[in-house]
């Protein structure tokens, strides 16, 4: 897959909202089958505009990436997610330092980290059809987009994709340490999608 890789950094489009102001925007939403009133969309993006949920898991061995993703990686941050995997088959691990590479929580959820990057660089990330056509149609009425994810490497995967530009915000991982927001399955990155603001 041809990969469009823009010159964005992570975190840029959020910084940039903090103090955007909208003009006010007549929008008709009905030709897409969004109620009338609504102003903006708000989107998971694993498993709901891209396929990363099952490329991350399918990739780790015994890990099934049905079963063992929706039980102990999905929702979750990477932290909670690589101490819960291991926990479920009897193994403890010490949580190590934020830079670490050992056999520690830290440390396997960087060098995860670091696969999935490289995965995504050398084979790119799918999209959904379906919902890349809906966000472009909402779009095309005049609704703000956004997408969130506890994932830090959301600006990645939109570049892998080729899709860097297919939403006007994100709420991700590192938008939710610099703030400081509650993850998945907490609601606080979703709360501050939707405070997100959008034309009146």
């Amino acid at each position: 897959m041809k990969q469009n890789r823009v010159p964005l950094r992570a975190g840029d489009a959020s910084r940039a909202a903090d103090n955007q102001q909208f003009e006010p925007m007549a929008v008709d939403t009905t030709s897409v089958g969004v109620t009338d009133g609504v102003r903006g969309c708000l989107s998971d993006l694993d498993g709901v505009i891209t396929k990363t949920a099952a490329q991350s898991g399918g990739r780790f061995v015994p890990f099934d990436a049905v079963v063992d993703y929706d039980a102990y990686v999905d929702r979750k941050s990477r932290a909670d997610s690589t101490r819960s995997f291991p926990a479920s088959r009897g193994v403890s691990l010490p949580e190590g330092s934020a830079e670490d590479a050992s056999e520690t929580v830290n440390g396997l959820g960087n060098r995860k980290n670091d696969i999935v990057r490289r995965h995504n660089r050398k084979d790119g990330v799918e999209v959904y059809q379906g919902s890349l056509r809906f966000v472009r149609a909402v779009r095309s009425c005049g609704l703000r987009c956004a997408v969130v994810s506890s994932s830090t490497n959301c600006q990645g995967v939109f570049i892998a994709a080729g899709r860097a530009d297919l939403f006007d915000q994100r709420i991700e991982g590192l938008t939710a340490k610099r703030k400081p927001l509650t993850e998945k399955p907490a609601p606080g990155i979703f709360l501050a999608g939707a405070h997100w603001p959008c034309p009146r």
